[in-house]
């Protein structure tokens, strides 16, 4: 087993959605920012809900909710944003409060079998200390490549345009 898939086996960022909490493979999280400006884009795919700009570049803001299939939850001054990073680049979305950082042992992590794993998002599931079943998300399964395809080539538009104006 390789260095990365051990990280991404036994370390995990948990973070809370309407009070349930779900863990990300700390591998994609790439940093946790308080809640910024979300400047929305009408051609984006449904479950996109606009972008942000860090450190100057245009990152696309997920609609988690919809991914996950979640009740809508009230976005707060004290949300915060994820930003992970992914095979196909930097990606965004809104959560109500990063929980933190935890280390398991391998016998905390309950993974799916590989039929389970079918269902997309949910890679498994992990068990903490104070009881809570914490579900394990899958960031390479929130877009189909029809979605990620469509968000390319509108985040291409954007940039285009935003280095046409910065040019004026």
């Amino acid at each position: 087993m390789d260095e990365e898939n051990k990280i991404s086996k036994n370390h995990f960022v948990v973070f809370t959605i309407n009070r349930k909490k779900f863990a990300l493979p700390v591998n994609f999280v790439e940093n946790v920012i308080p809640l910024v400006k979300i400047t929305t884009v009408n051609s984006f795919p449904d479950n996109v809900l606009g972008t942000i700009v860090f450190h100057g570049e245009v990152i696309p803001v997920l609609d988690i909710i919809k991914i996950l299939g979640l009740k809508s939850f009230s976005i707060t001054l004290t949300s915060q944003i994820i930003l992970l990073r992914r095979k196909s680049g930097l990606f965004a979305f809104i959560v109500d409060e990063v929980y933190g950082y935890v280390e398991t042992q391998k016998e905390d992590l309950k993974e799916f079998e590989k039929e389970i794993k079918k269902i997309g998002k949910i890679s498994g599931i992990l068990v903490l200390d104070d009881a809570d079943d914490v579900l394990v998300q899958n960031p390479e399964e929130f877009l189909s490549r029809k979605e990620e395809e469509k968000l390319e080539e509108e985040l291409k538009r954007i940039s285009q345009e935003k280095k046409n104006n910065d040019f004026r």
